[in-house]
């Protein structure tokens, strides 16, 4: 049986699960500005 052990999983492995969690947030909040509940105001503007 294969150690499940995070130093183990090579560099693209983690670099692979970041870019596609990256990707995921992005296609994410693109969705919500085209349904108008968001806007690209927010990535510059600081919350209240």
């Amino acid at each position: 049986m294969h150690d499940k052990d995070p130093t183990a999983y090579g560099l693209i492995t983690y670099l692979w699960v970041t870019g596609l969690a990256a990707w995921g947030g992005l296609v994410s909040f693109y969705r919500r500005v085209k349904a108008g509940e968001s806007s690209f105001a927010n990535l510059f503007v600081k919350a209240k």
